[in-house]
Order: C-alpha cells, then sequence, then structure tokens
C-alpha cells in the first residue's frame, strides 16, 4: 500500500489507521483465533502501516499520523477485553510514536471516540445488546456522536494547524469518558431550574 501510494503521488502526507473490529464475548469463553484476529486488525495492522509510511515520511521530510484508538481504552465496556487492550494498545503506540519520530517531523496522535452511529454500534443497538437510553444516561452532551465529528477532528491533527501536538490521546466522545454515573445528570435537571 505504502509503496503505491509513494510511487503514483512521490510523497505520503498523512496517514489515518481507522480499521477496526469488536468481537464481544465473556472473557471466560475467549478463544486464541477470536483474540487474534482482533489484534491483527486493531493492534497489528495500525503498527505495520505506520512503519511502512513511517519510513517514506522522514525520507521525504514528515508527515502526520492519526490512529484511531476508542473511548473503550479508558472507559471499561465488559465483555470486550481484546477490543479494550487492543485499543489501550493503540494509544502506547500512538505516544511511543509521538516521542520516537518528531524528530523527523512526523507527528503522531489518536482520537479516541465515544459512542458514534457507525455499524459496529448500530448492530448491537437494532438486535438489543446494547441500549440506547442506558448509553446517554452517562454522556453529558446527551446523544451519540457523528462520523462527521471524528473525521473534523482527523482533520484538524493531519493539517498544519495541529503541528505542536505531539503523541496525544484525545477523546472525543461528548464528554463520556469523565464518567459520570448512570442517569446522573437528573438531579442537575430536577434541582437547576431557573428562578421564577
Amino acid at each position: 500500500m505504502a509503496d503505491e501510494i509513494h510511487a503514483k503521488y512521490g510523497h505520503i502526507d498523512i496517514l489515518v489507521n481507522c480499521a477496526g473490529v469488536a468481537r464481544p464475548c465473556p472473557t471466560l469463553k475467549l478463544g486464541e483465533e477470536m483474540l487474534d484476529e482482533v489484534i491483527d486488525i486493531n493492534m497489528k495492522a495500525p503498527l505495520f502501516c505506520c512503519q511502512a509510511v513511517g519510513k517514506y515520511m522522514r525520507k521525504d521530510g514528515g508527515g502526520s499520523i492519526v490512529n484511531i484508538s476508542s473511548g473503550n481504552s479508558r472507559m471499561i465496556n465488559v465483555g470486550r477485553v481484546p477490543y479494550g487492550i487492543t485499543k489501550g494498545a493503540v494509544n502506547l503506540l500512538t505516544q511511543q510514536l509521538g516521542a520516537e519520530w518528531a524528530m523527523y517531523n512526523i507527528k503522531v496522535n489518536a482520537i479516541a471516540p465515544g459512542w458514534i452511529r457507525t455499524e459496529m454500534v448500530e448492530r448491537p443497538l437494532s438486535t438489543g445488546i446494547l441500549d440506547a437510553k442506558k448509553i446517554m444516561s452517562v454522556s453529558p452532551i446527551g446523544r451519540f456522536g457523528t462520523v462527521e465529528e471524528i473525521a473534523n477532528l482527523a482533520c484538524f491533527l493531519a493539517s498544519d494547524e495541529s503541528n505542536y501536538i505531539v503523541g496525544q490521546i484525545i477523546f472525543d466522545d461528548g464528554g463520556w469518558s469523565m464518567g459520570i454515573m448512570p442517569d446522573g445528570l437528573d438531579y442537575i435537571r430536577e434541582n437547576d431550574k431557573e428562578e421564577e
């Protein structure tokens, strides 16, 4: 991939590592085949894509890498051990490469999205595995995020406007990772009414 893009355009400016899978499963039932699949896609692929593109970026004077992590790297979502640990690894990869490659003018950052209406979320919502009301009960912003909101942040991190941001994991999650208790905002809604 990197060889073909570099041969066609003469340089590679931006890499966004956004492929990912989640395979919900109780940990006591987790098999090696499922674990390997999630590790290959969520952890090894970003590492080797960074490596392949990083070689060209270093040679050509720099670039920007944006890794897509997950709010589940901070907030626990039970039954998702492979997903959580691989997205945690993406965070550490981002920090490691941010520190290593800044000297080559390669900035590496990550976005950790919260609940975004993608196929990965829509499928379990439609089957009842996930409950939208429960998810929103811990969201200060009170809604799901959009793909465009994540894309806008990725564009900013890829641009020159973010040149002083290095090795950071930005939680773009509507405040979900602040850890509000379920239905925790009900107290404010009920007791912080405007004086008449």
